[in-house]
C-alpha cells in the first residue's frame, strides 16, 4: 500500500494499513508521522526542554521498574488521524534492548484481548538513544 513516497492523503484508514506500515515507521521522515501542529509541539519541546531534563521526565515516568509500557507523549498523529481505536505507547527499558518474545511478554500483561505491533525506530531516527525503546501501537 505505501512505500518510501508516504503522503499524508495515504494515512492509514484500518488496523491491516497500519500494520503494512512497520517497517516503513522504522526510519521514514519524522514530520509525516505527527499532524503539522503536533510536530510543531514535539519540535519546540525538544528544542526548548534541556536534553538532561527530558531524560529526567521519562525517567521519572519509567519510575523504578526496570521495563515500562507507557503511553506516548508525542503519539504518531499523523498516520494515527482515521484510527481512534489505537493507541500509541512506548516501551522503555532500562536494560537495554529486549527481544522480541520480552516485548510480547510485557505488552500481553496489558493487552492480553487485543490486537498490537511494535516498531523500532533505527539507530539515528531515535529521538531518545539513551534510553532503548521501541513504538506499541494497540487496537483497543
Amino acid at each position: 500500500m505505501i512505500n518510501n513516497k508516504f503522503k499524508q492523503t495515504q494515512t492509514p484508514r484500518k488496523w491491516e494499513d497500519l500494520v503494512a506500515l512497520k517497517d516503513y515507521l522504522s526510519d521514514c521522515d519524522p514530520k509525516i508521522l505527527r499532524l503539522p501542529g503536533d510536530y510543531s509541539f514535539y519540535s519546540l519541546y525538544r528544542e526548548l526542554v534541556p536534553r538532561k531534563i527530558a531524560l529526567t521526565i521519562i525517567e521519572r515516568q519509567i519510575g523504578k521498574n526496570r521495563i515500562s509500557l507507557i503511553l506516548n507523549n508525542f503519539p504518531y498523529t499523523g498516520i494515527l488521524q482515521n484510527l481512534k481505536n489505537v493507541q500509541h505507547y512506548c516501551l522503555w527499558s532500562k536494560e537495554g534492548k529486549l527481544n522480541s518474545s520480552e516485548i510480547k511478554s510485557c505488552v500481553d500483561k496489558f493487552f492480553p484481548q487485543n490486537r498490537w505491533f511494535y516498531s523500532e525506530r533505527k539507530i539515528g531516527h531515535k529521538s531518545v538513544p539513551e534510553i532503548w525503546h521501541c513504538h506499541i501501537f494497540v487496537e483497543l
